[in-house]
């Protein structure tokens, strides 16, 4: 008996068009806090502060660092800095 055996598993599945449902959730955050910027900044600060969200939300989004997403990469560079350290120390008698 032969069994169809998946492909492609590591790849995420395209929930919204071509996003998949992280990166969906990145963007409409981001769309969220700007809708929020614009209601109460004006002028030069809602550009500075637009330009700013876009980058960091188009970055969670999007950018993978050794085919791993910026927020994993993240949370993985944060536990070893926050985490316990033991440092080993074994006398060569050679």
């Amino acid at each position: 008996m032969k069994f169809q055996v998946p492909q492609f598993i590591e790849t995420e599945t395209k929930i919204v068009g071509p996003l998949t449902w992280k990166q969906f959730i990145w963007v409409a955050l981001g769309v969220g806090l700007l809708l929020m910027f614009f209601r109460f900044l004006t002028g030069f600060w809602l550009i500075f502060v637009s330009m700013i969200v876009i980058a960091i939300f188009s970055a969670l989004a999007f950018l993978r660092i050794e085919e791993m997403a910026l927020i994993e990469y993240l949370m993985k560079a944060l536990g070893f800095v926050l985490g316990p350290k033991k440092y080993l120390f074994k006398k060569d008698n050679g």
